[in-house]
């Protein structure tokens, strides 16, 4: 999408933040960012609260800039459809069913052998909203699950519904047995909530801007976006950039989190809650984050962040997440899929969940900062193997009883890169000494020696003698350095010729092709004095050329600095 179109939609945004804060007064603007962000990125999102905290009017206040009235008619262009509607709120009471919410009956078409089932007007809406999901029936949350994830119910062999979509819903809390009003939502279904907050009620302040009226005067509210926008939208906030830097946080951050020593293959999920608590209240050290953690139901916590995070982003008008956004998105898509150890009964310092979770998330990242250096470590190490590097791992995990979980990934990707390379020399002739050499280099370079072994290549038949002249010690230069100075050190002996057996052979053998002009030899063609080869050197650095590139452009000034001295 054009910038222009973007920056469009982004002041829609900003107009729909605006004209909803005229009705919607509260302490806490996390809120309403919350749902916008939920908008601006087409996810389903759930506000829980005590009556009065204005939960359902923040959801109905969006709604209305969509198009919704309250008398649950689409006006568009002067036109009244009663049904079909961009937004539609249903009104969730008591055992609600599946005919009574999502679709309508026709018995009149029935008795005359017609189509008789009609998807109800939320169906047919992109956006909707639910008030009370709680009270809906126990056939309405059933059938609910595959709506809040496809889009569409069943109903008789049939499906109703329209993709793309978003799910709004409000419910009071269900947690007591003893209200007869609330119907307990099935934790498949709060699973399929990407977004899941507390709303508490206004402060004192908050409710002295608060006007009697102003459901009635919100009915003045225009419609800012049309079916258009909001299709747009979506699909932009989808295609924000999520850097790879970021994303990586986010796997990590929800990885610490997850981490148990003590479970199968380190998952903290493994195991029940109960034996869970008793672990890390027992067993544990408290210094671990994970000993905070009950219980963590992580499998959809990632895409819900990222697309959380990227509704955050287009939020602030930036077409990049940043990791403020990361951060923001974390407690509501975790308010429902993680349960602390100190949750049943709280203190001082966990009753207040929004703020408790908030502390969880910058915990886990100043963790995961205190390792910085391992991670970068092990990033580096990825590239090239270093014993020695590698030893440094263990002061690591000696702080940060995860971090083990990070190098067995590393060792995982040593034997993957293992894998790879003995398919290729699998696939190669004995009598290509060069593939084979450049393999073997590969495994030497990438691989711990008790991985690289199998990759070896050392064919003593292999040899190449090479006359000692200053032109080719250039090109042995260009291509090791170790095997540089070794032939240095036998023209210094005054020594004609040298000859390379084996791996170092092969290595040699691309720039000694007998009629073939190497690499080096094009760059000498093109510097045929000192100060031509000194600016191409100069603009290779600065170009951040790659590390072969550069070491040809230093020989040849060498080289022609020699003759120019001669």
């Amino acid at each position: 999408m054009d910038e222009i179109r973007f920056k469009q939609l982004h002041e829609k945004l900003t107009k729909t933040r605006e004209v909803i804060s005229q009705y919607f007064k509260h302490q806490n603007p996390y809120y309403l960012d919350s749902v916008l962000a939920a908008f601006a990125s087409g996810i389903n999102i759930m506000l829980l609260g005590k009556a009065g905290c204005g939960k359902t009017l923040l959801m109905k206040l969006l709604f209305r800039t969509c198009g919704w009235h309250e008398d649950y008619e689409y006006v568009a262009n002067g036109q009244t459809t009663p049904e079909k509607s961009l937004a539609y709120v249903l009104q969730g009471y008591l055992n609600a069913e599946v005919e009574d919410s999502f679709v309508n009956l026709d018995i009149p078409a029935l008795l005359e052998s017609k189509e008789f089932v009609k998807a109800a007007r939320i169906m047919l809406a992109r956006m909707k909203g639910v008030d009370e999901i709680q009270r809906l029936g126990a056939g309405s949350q059933s059938v609910l699950l595959k709506g809040t994830e496809e889009g569409i119910v069943d109903y008789l062999q049939k499906q109703y519904g329209v993709v793309p979509f978003m799910w709004f819903v409000t419910a009071n809390p269900t947690e007591h047995a003893s209200d007869q009003t609330n119907i307990p939502l099935p934790d498949p279904l709060w699973d399929r909530f990407d977004a899941v907050v507390w709303m508490t009620k206004p402060d004192y302040f908050s409710r002295l801007e608060i006007d009697a009226f102003v459901k009635d005067k919100a009915k003045a509210i225009q419609q800012i976006w049309d079916e258009k926008d909001i299709l747009e939208l979506w699909q932009t906030t989808k295609e924000i950039e999520l850097p790879v830097r970021y994303m990586t946080l986010l796997k990590l951050m929800i990885r610490v989190l997850d981490f148990c020593k003590y479970c199968t293959d380190a998952d903290g999920s493994s195991i029940n809650e109960a034996d869970k608590r008793r672990l890390c209240v027992e067993e544990c050290s408290q210094a671990y984050l994970c000993s905070r953690i009950a219980k963590l139901d992580g499998l959809r916590i990632q895409p819900s962040i990222e697309k959380l995070a990227r509704g955050f982003a287009a939020l602030r008008g930036s077409r990049i997440v940043s990791e403020e956004d990361i951060l923001d998105a974390f407690p509501l898509a975790m308010w429902k899929r993680v349960k602390l150890i100190d949750e049943e009964t709280p203190d001082k310092d966990s009753v207040d969940r929004l703020k408790t979770l908030k502390k969880l998330v910058m915990d886990t990242r100043k963790d995961i900062q205190e390792v910085q250096g391992g991670i970068a470590l092990i990033q580096k190490l990825e590239e090239r193997f270093n014993q020695t590097e590698y030893d440094r791992l263990k002061q690591y995990m000696n702080t940060k009883v995860w971090f083990a979980d990070i190098v067995s990934s590393l060792d995982r990707t040593y034997e993957a890169i293992q894998a790879q390379l003995l398919e290729k020399k699998r696939a190669t002739p004995k009598s290509d000494f060069e593939t084979l050499a450049k393999i073997s280099e590969t495994a030497q370079y990438r691989l711990p020696p008790s991985l690289a072994k199998t990759l070896l290549f050392d064919d003593a038949k292999v040899k190449l003698t090479i006359k000692l002249t200053n032109e080719n010690l250039t090109k042995i230069a260009t291509v090791d350095t170790s095997l540089y100075e070794k032939a240095a050190k036998a023209k210094d002996n005054k020594e004609k010729e040298i000859t390379f057996y084996g791996q170092e052979a092969a290595k040699l053998l691309p720039e000694f092709k007998e009629g073939k002009k190497s690499g080096w030899q094009k760059i000498m063609d093109g510097c045929p004095d000192v100060e031509t080869a000194r600016k191409k050197l100069e603009k290779a650095r600065a170009e951040g050329r790659s590390k072969k590139y550069i070491n040809q452009l230093e020989a040849t000034v060498k080289l022609r600095e020699k003759e120019a001295q001669n």
